[in-house]
């Protein structure tokens, strides 16, 4: 770089910004060879010095030969299928009995599953509420100034899964506490033993709160889920919960489920079938309620389903959706 009334300046071209040079700099590429070494060759030399020589570049693949190797290929890729069922293996040997999934798959009677309605795909995208039935079944103690009620409760393993309640916001306040804090709350209904609820021994701060107050009625309606319910864990062995407030509801919701489980797809022509073979395979079951309530018990062992539904196709009860 030549500096006006000051010098020259040397530098290397990353030294340099993408700025244009000011008045007074001028810039002068070149390269610099040290002291004692060889100028590198320029491109015109290089290929001067390959044709002298008699070196000829390859010829490059002719353009109608890459065109057939790439039609073949298509043809390979549409011979193989796009989904590969491997059958599972279905023999027993002698003296030794089938396993729940192949029996509860064999009991399976195609003619005898529940009709099942999926939705279409514009109503499919659209949120739908239901209703929890509720009704009272006993009144609630651990409160201060009582009065509570409850309207519905599900219980597996001495675990409260669901509880519904109202009455007094203080009261309820401080039951929801006892909750929380792992302690016991007793239901105790006019015809029959007192029902103990609990988040589990040690258990703290495991439930999701649902609160509707009505300040003119001076009443509070609270719902608490455990997070069993609310937060499924799909990386192992493990349980969660679903309240079946229709069939159609429920086995929607148990498909959400298992898809969100398994490594292989998982179609709405096979809703039923994992609704009836997944009851016989004690994999889903109802648990303990009270009130109208029905709460099932899902257990997300993704090895379980999956045979479910490779057998189910490896004996032709269900079968892949033609497209």
């Amino acid at each position: 770089m030549d500096f006006t009334d000051i010098g020259t300046g040397w530098y290397f071209e990353r030294e340099l910004t993408s700025l244009e040079p000011i008045t007074g700099i001028r810039i002068t590429h070149g390269s610099v060879v040290p002291p004692g070494a060889v100028s590198p060759l320029s491109d015109m030399e290089i290929k001067r010095n390959l044709l002298e020589s008699g070196h000829q570049p390859e010829a490059l693949e002719p353009l109608e030969d890459i065109e057939l190797l790439s039609d073949k290929a298509d043809d390979i890729e549409e011979d193989e299928p796009k989904i590969r069922v491997i059958k599972p293996n279905l023999d027993v040997s002698d003296g030794e009995e089938a396993d729940t999934v192949i029996t509860a798959v064999r009991q399976t009677k195609i003619e005898a599953l529940p009709v099942f309605q999926s939705s279409n795909s514009s109503s499919a995208n659209k949120r739908q509420l239901h209703c929890i039935p509720q009704s009272a079944c006993g009144e609630l103690t651990g409160s201060i100034t009582g009065s509570v009620w409850c309207y519905g409760y599900g219980i597996y393993d001495g675990i409260c899964v669901y509880v519904n309640m109202g009455g007094p916001r203080m009261a309820i306040e401080v039951i929801r506490a006892k909750l929380s804090k792992g302690d016991i709350v007793s239901c105790v209904p006019w015809d029959a033993p007192s029902v103990e609820l609990t988040a589990g021994e040690g258990n703290t701060g495991m439930y999701s709160a649902f609160l509707q107050n009505i300040p003119k009625a001076k009443f509070t309606s609270l719902i608490l889920y455990h997070e069993l319910l609310t937060q499924p864990n799909y990386g192992g062995a493990s349980t969660t919960f679903m309240i079946h407030v229709s069939d159609e509801q429920a086995m929607a919701q148990l498909r959400q489920h298992i898809t969100k489980l398994v490594k292989v797809p998982v179609f709405p022509e096979w809703t039923a079938y994992l609704w009836d073979a997944g009851q016989r395979a004690m994999l889903l079951r109802p648990t303990r309620t009270g009130s109208n309530v029905k709460l099932y018990i899902v257990t997300l062992d993704c090895d379980a389903w999956t045979r479910l539904i490779t057998c189910g196709l490896a004996m032709r009860q269900i079968a892949l959706p033609c497209c």
